[in-house]
This record gives structure tokens, sequence and C-alpha cells, in this order.
């Protein structure tokens, strides 16, 4: 019994970390550090474990064409990445 025991706590801290992926540690409202590494990690079970992505959004639009004052034509485009 106490060899399932076991077990079952050590495999409720294992945490996989995905490619563009990060996790948060925190241990009762205390920030207790940040895992960044790609791959199969164990860490205190008692730990809440947040998954952050990292992957980089970008937002693209068609660009416009408008006119300046003089009539000029002038083409407006724009990327937002976040």
């Amino acid at each position: 019994m106490l060899c399932f025991v076991a077990v079952i706590f050590t495999a409720i801290g294992l945490l996989v970390i995905n490619p563009n992926e990060s996790a948060v540690l925190i241990l009762f409202g205390d920030y207790k550090g940040t895992i960044k590494k790609n791959g199969v990690f164990w860490v205190n079970p008692f730990y809440v474990k947040k998954k952050i992505s990292l992957h980089a959004r970008n937002l693209n639009r068609d660009p416009i064409k408008v006119n300046d004052k003089l009539g000029n034509p002038i083409i407006i485009g724009c990327v937002l990445v976040r």
C-alpha cells in the first residue's frame, strides 16, 4: 500500500513542457519559479503549475490606399505582434 501511495505522489508531480510553452510554479500563493526548458520535469506536487504560451501571434492587415492632403496616394499597412 505504501508503494501505491508513493507512485501516485510521484505521478502527480510530473510536468510536461512543450515547445513555445513555459510553466509558472506557485506554492500557497508565493511565486517559486519558472520552467522555460522543454521536456518532462518532476516538481513538488503541492505546487500550482500554470502553463503560459510563448508563441508570438501576428495580426496582418491588408494594406489600404489613402490620399494625403495634396492628393498623392499613400499605401498604409499594419502588422501587430503580441
